[in-house]
């Protein structure tokens, strides 16, 4: 697992990824970073994907440590929202990391995975759930440059999900169950990164992640349904997850759908 991580990084870590100075971000530039990124980290990806689904808690330090390790470039900078490819080997480990958890129903793993690993800003630390989300790392037009991604509703999301889709087929083997559960972990990234904002200092919502569950509504709704259903005993909750706190989960949901709603991904 470490080994793969150095290649890994040795490959695309650091400013590798970086669009240059003056660089024309076209379809050329943008398929030719993502494909580098993508090939960089498939065998992370599995492996992870494959190790979150079966670890414990206690085992999740190398996960932490893993998209740690890609999340930060060779020295603290500003995170160039929207526009930082040096993140996406880090947003492909942690999305694999988080369906892996989410399959394997191991919440206390996906809080760790989410909530443990620090990208360093400057003088600052942000959990990378405030950070590491398709639209942060590339633009919609950005992202919109990947082959066949044109008119897509959340390119990169869709892009990371066809990614991840053969590389985690040894925990989420039926392709309709993968999408559910990628559609899952990311509503899950989604009410968190919101909690998180919530809880912080400023106690604002800047910016909501929407990824492909966002349009696919059947399973936001069923994981809604989930929550009501279950209460108290929702297991993210029950794993440590927004403070245990049920009206942290409906208020975070209330930010997310009205995001949903303004942005017109539903009707668009």
């Amino acid at each position: 697992m470490n080994s793969e991580l150095e290649q890994t990084w040795e490959a695309v870590g650091g400013d590798q990824l970086a669009f240059s100075g003056g660089a024309v971000i076209d379809d050329r530039l943008v398929r030719t970073v993502v494909k580098k990124a993508e090939d960089a980290t498939a065998v992370l990806c599995a492996i992870i994907a494959t190790g979150a689904y079966w670890s414990d808690y206690e085992s999740t330090r190398i996960w932490v440590r893993s998209i740690e390790r890609l999340a930060n470039p060779t020295y603290p900078t500003a995170v160039n929202s929207g526009y930082e490819p040096r993140l996406l080997p880090a947003l492909f480990v942690m999305y694999a990391a988080g369906i892996g958890a989410v399959a394997g129903d191991r919440y206390e793993v996906l809080r760790a995975v989410l909530l443990d690993p620090q990208i360093r800003q400057y003088e600052s630390e942000s959990p990378v759930v405030r950070v590491l989300a398709p639209t942060m790392v590339l633009t919609k037009l950005v992202a919109s440059k990947l082959a066949d991604m044109e008119r897509h509703k959340t390119p990169l999301s869709a892009e990371v999900q066809a990614f991840l889709l053969p590389l985690v087929r040894p925990v989420v083997p039926g392709e309709g169950d993968y999408v559910r559960t990628f559609d899952r972990f990311e509503y899950l990234l989604s009410l968190i990164n919101v909690d998180v904002q919530l809880q912080s200092d400023k106690k604002t919502v800047a910016w909501v992640p929407i990824g492909c569950f966002g349009w696919r509504a059947s399973n936001r709704e069923a994981l809604d349904r989930e929550i009501e259903r279950l209460g108290q005993s929702w297991p993210p909750l029950k794993a440590g997850l927004f403070d245990g706190a049920l009206d942290r989960v409906r208020e975070a949901r209330t930010y997310v759908m009205q995001a949903i709603h303004q942005s017109g991904i539903m009707f668009s």
